[in-house]
């Protein structure tokens, strides 16, 4: 009996050894899968060169060429008056930087302060506050047919000031709002607020229009052919061979017939509309994206 006890203490050893190495195993593999993540995040961190070398080269310059030849308009604070020119302090896309974004989402682009000089003549046209009421430190945007992105010195076509944060004034009265169209009735249509970064809110607006309402539309042209991002396993920073030219918005004169079910617009009050839900446009502004 002894001699059988002898002989199975190495036999249970075994057993013992092989279950503390699968014990051990076992721990080793889900470690491993918790970890990766944070070693790998930790070694990008510590390594530079194995980050990844950015958006290719054929989004950013469709990126650029887009804001240079698009955009027709800034956003800022005010910085200086003097007579029919104002210097606004305005945050931009710094386009040196777009090559670093972490997607082609114009939201992650880097931006950068730049100083613009806006000059006014007799056909700039002022909604809420006229030239002689804008002071320092007001929000203000501006509407030009100047390329902004490639000139910091341009001629105003339309002036807004204050400027609409979150369906509100930036001022102590919110004379204008801006959203997408609803319904069209007679000589009125109702407005979906939106905030400032153009997403819907539940605040439903009516818009009332007349005989004394100016209507301006701002026209934008998608080239049908816009670049497409290469096939897979070609050189990514190649610049597709359909690479078709951006038009420039075009702003011309419009009428209530213009409005749409679904445009986006901004609609301008003489008076205070912070706490109305309809009121009469002095003003309808009409943005239009067509392909």
């Amino acid at each position: 009996m002894e001699k059988i006890k002898q002989n199975l203490i190495p036999i249970v050893l075994v057993v013992v050894l092989l279950a503390l190495v699968g014990v051990v195993i076992y721990q080793q593999k889900e470690i491993s899968s918790f970890k990766r993540g944070p070693v790998l995040s930790e070694a990008v961190n510590q390594n530079p060169e194995l980050k990844t070398n950015g958006l290719p080269d054929y989004i950013v310059d469709q990126k650029k060429n887009e804001l240079i030849n698009t955009v027709r308009k800034l956003e800022g604070t005010v910085a200086d008056v003097s007579g029919s020119t104002i210097k606004v302090s305005a945050e931009v896309i710094d386009l040196e930087k777009i090559k670093e974004a972490a997607s082609e989402d114009e939201n992650t682009f880097a931006k950068k302060k730049i100083t613009y000089t806006v000059r006014m003549n007799g056909k700039t046209e002022f909604i809420a506050n006229k030239l002689g009421s804008i002071k320092v430190g007001d929000t203000i945007r501006v509407h030009t047919d100047d390329p902004v992105y490639s000139q910091n010195s341009i001629m105003a076509t339309i002036v807004v000031s204050p400027v609409i944060t979150n369906g509100q004034a930036a001022g102590k009265d919110q004379k204008y709002v801006s959203g997408i169209v609803q319904k069209i009735g007679n000589n009125q249509f109702t407005v979906k607020a939106a905030d400032e970064k153009g997403n819907p809110t539940d605040k439903i607006y009516t818009i009332k229009t007349g005989s004394n309402t100016n209507f301006l539309k701002q026209e934008f042209v998608i080239p049908a052919n816009v670049p497409q991002k290469p096939p897979q396993g070609t050189d990514q920073n190649t610049p597709p061979s359909n690479n078709a030219p951006v038009i420039p918005p075009n702003q011309t004169v419009a009428s209530f017939s213009d409005i749409r079910a679904g445009d986006s617009v901004e609609a301008i009050s003489s008076e205070s509309v912070k706490n109305q839900d309809s009121f009469e446009a002095i003003s309808v502004v009409i943005y239009i994206a067509k392909k």
